[in-house]
Formats: structure tokens, sequence, C-alpha cells
């Protein structure tokens, strides 16, 4: 019984991040992973997206997870074949190409550290147009707002 509860109170099971992102966190991606997180939660009462305000216009989507690993970077939909997700393969590969770095630079100073965000089924809406993008990428630090809607009204 010990030995549980010593695992509850354990640190998780993650790899270790890049020395350089040490001490870091993004209130803004830390913010939007939990309205993921509630709308993952909340997706059998009701079907809500997320609407995006950012220097370019309105991006609404459907919020995606990013994968623990590259590998786990791909997905298999409505039987078809395995489906690459784009931000979470950018996100893996750009840790990893920064412990590379890290192994050879030892005063490696990161000057921007925005996480990504991953949306699927997007409609960006911006100066009057309208783009439908199956998914998009954003910089956590491009958002300025957000809000949770059934549906995008302009």
């Amino acid at each position: 019984m010990a030995d549980r509860e010593k695992e509850k109170h354990s640190k998780p099971d993650f790899s270790p991040l890049p020395k350089s992102y040490e001490h870091r966190a993004s209130m803004k991606w830390i913010t939007i992973e939990s309205v993921r997180v509630v709308l993952e939660r909340l997706k059998e009462q009701t079907d809500q997206r997320i609407v995006l305000l950012t220097p370019v216009g309105f991006v609404e989507g459907e919020l995606t997870d990013i994968a623990p690993s590259y590998s786990e970077s791909f997905k298999m939909e409505f039987g078809e074949d395995l489906t690459p997700d784009i931000t979470s393969m950018v996100a893996n590969l750009r840790i990893d190409l920064l412990r590379m770095i890290e192994k050879h630079e030892d005063k490696l100073e990161i000057i921007d550290s925005a996480p990504l965000i991953g949306l699927k089924n997007v409609t960006v809406r911006s100066s009057g147009q309208i783009y439908q993008l199956p998914e998009i990428t954003i910089f956590a630090d491009q958002v300025a707002g957000f809000a949770v809607s059934r549906q995008f009204l302009i």
C-alpha cells in the first residue's frame, strides 16, 4: 500500500525537457490546453469549438492534443491509413533538435519559446476573407483572446 501511495505523489514519467526550456511555462498555452481538456470532457453534451483572436483575425476550430512523442504523431481515423498530426510532429521534432543543439552549444539562449497550438477543421476569418483549412498550427504568443462557441458568429 505504501508503494501505491508513493507512486501517486511521484512526478510524471515524462522525458526531460531541453535545458533551455527548464523553469519556463506559457500561461497562454496552459490556458488553451485547459480549454481543450474542458471541451473534451464536455464533448458528449455539446459540440463546441474554440475561436481564437489573433493579429491576423479569428481562427475557429477543434483543439488537438499534442502527442507525447514523434512516433505517436500519427493517427488512424475512421479506418483510414495512418494520418500525420503535423502539430505533434513539429512540436516533438523541435524538442529533439533543441536537445541536439544544446549538446554542441554551451550557452544556448532561446529568444522565443512560444508553445504550439494545434487545431483541425479550421475556419480563418481575416480582412473579410474566409479560409477553410484541415488543420493549422498557431504559436501561443499570437493569441490575444479566445471564446468557446457552438457556432462562429460575425
